[in-house]
Parts: structure tokens; sequence; C-alpha cells
């Protein structure tokens, strides 16, 4: 008789949690899903700035391709307007999804031309892109750039831009 109702006892035990499940929840309606930026593809952009050693302005573009962790992108920096130098740098930047807000490093190789020098550079730095839509990404970066000849040469660069994926 004691095992019996033991038996009983377990068995309402182990069936009633099966109920559980269709009660109504008091947590409400489901969050919505947050847009995610992991995307491929291609994308080109423009880009304003300054160097903060020698204080000039700087105008860019940039168009490249987005692997998804990885982007492989070209830059044209035009620093300082009026007899300015021309800088075109190839990078290959590393990057992390964070939902919308998408941190990166970078590295590159490239040329800068103009009246005070032509020389081949490097470039390293980093910045975070945010995106607005699916489409639209806005951009912060810092870059510092130097010649593989002089380190006299170096310049820091930040730059905000925006970016269209296509």
């Amino acid at each position: 008789m004691k095992n019996t109702l033991l038996a009983i006892a377990a068995s309402l035990m182990l069936t009633t949690s099966a109920f559980a499940t269709d009660l109504p929840t008091t947590k409400g309606e489901a969050p919505a899903p947050v847009f995610s930026s992991f995307t491929f593809g291609p994308y080109a952009g423009l880009n304003v700035g300054t160097t903060t050693n020698k204080v000039v302005n700087t105008s860019g573009a940039q168009a490249g391709f987005d692997f998804g962790l990885l982007r492989t992108e070209i830059d044209y920096d035009r620093l300082g307007f009026k007899n300015g130098q021309n800088a075109w740098t190839g990078d290959l930047i590393a990057q992390h999804h964070i939902g919308n807000l998408v941190p990166y490093v970078l590295v590159g190789a490239g040329y800068v031309n103009g009246p005070a020098y032509n020389q081949a550079v490097w470039n390293a730095g980093g910045g975070v892109r945010f995106d607005v839509t699916k489409n639209v990404a806005l951009d912060v970066r810092y870059r510092y750039v130097d010649t593989f000849q002089s380190r006299a040469t170096h310049s820091n660069l930040v730059t905000a831009g925006i970016q269209y994926k296509f």
C-alpha cells in the first residue's frame, strides 16, 4: 500500500510539470530582434578629417569588400586642400560585430605623392563603424601613417565618414 501511494504521488508530480508549459507567460511580448550587420558584399564611402601633428584638413574616399570578419579596402585621402598630397593605401581590416556596432583594426600599405615627397607608406589603426541601416554605416577611424624610409614624416590621421553597402 505504501509503495502504491508513493508511485501515485511520483507520477502526479511528473505529469503536472508537463502542464506548466501551457500556462500563460507574464513576460510580455518578445523583444524585437537586433539588426545583424554581418553582411557580405562591396561598399564605398566618403570621409573628412584632420591630421593631429600639423592640423591639416583631409578628405577622402574608400571602396572595399566586406567578408564578414575581414574586409579589404582601398583608401584615397587628400591631405591638405591647397598644395596638398595624395595618399593611396590598401588595407586589411579585422572586425568584430556587436549588433549594429563594429569595432575594427586595420593595417595596410600604399603611396603618398605631392609637392613635399613621393614615397611608399604603411599605416595601422582602428575604428568603429555603426550600421544605421542594412546599407548605410557611419565610420570613425584613427590611422598612424609613416614612410618605410624615415619616422620623421609620420602622420596621425583621424577621419569620420559614411559608407554605403551595395
